[in-house]
């Protein structure tokens, strides 16, 4: 059961940059020290500017976090996309792509 929303911290914000700069550069040396995969830029695209959005924490621990970021994909082409990241003991376990929610006109 998924906890509720969270604040979000300092060092997940400087976690979750530090996984999308160094995923950008493919630097599979430093993301060992706190990721187990790569947002891989030549299929994932990469990721220059990023907003957290939401975090929540489950029963055990586990942190999702959700962040909205303009994503270069390799066609050159830049899309907005919605991406979750797991973080289980401070290591970034997983990521998953979700669909960007449509923004409300504003009148």
């Amino acid at each position: 059961v998924a906890g509720c929303g969270g604040q979000i911290a300092d060092s997940d914000r400087v976690l979750t940059r530090r996984f999308f700069a160094a995923s950008r550069l493919r630097d599979l040396t430093a993301l060992r020290n706190f990721s187990t995969v790569v947002f891989e830029p030549a299929s994932d695209g990469i990721v220059t500017n990023l907003a957290i959005v939401d975090v929540t924490v489950g029963a055990s621990g586990v942190k999702n976090l959700s962040v909205v970021a303009p994503v270069r994909m390799p066609s050159g082409e830049t899309v907005s996309k919605r991406i979750v990241l797991t973080i289980e003991h401070g290591q970034i376990i997983a990521f998953s792509e979700r669909p960007e929610p449509p923004s409300t006109p504003r009148r």
